[in-house]
């Protein structure tokens, strides 16, 4: 998802999702699955995950 919408390349996709993941103190899988059901415009199922993801993509999860 992210690689489409900025157009960069799977490591700097991957970099997005880690940098944030350590900032929250979650996983890197957790926090890509709930920017995915964001994005689809869904509710995460964990809210603290489903929390730092609106904080980190906010722009990208506007309707």
């Amino acid at each position: 998802m992210l690689t489409g919408i900025h157009r960069i390349g799977t490591a700097a996709a991957f970099d997005e999702l880690v940098n944030p993941a350590r900032r929250h103190g979650m996983s890197v899988v957790a926090l890509a699955e709930a920017l995915v059901v964001l994005a689809s415009g869904n509710e995460a199922p964990e809210p603290t995950v489903a929390r730092a993801a609106r904080t980190e993509w906010r722009a990208l999860l506007r309707p």
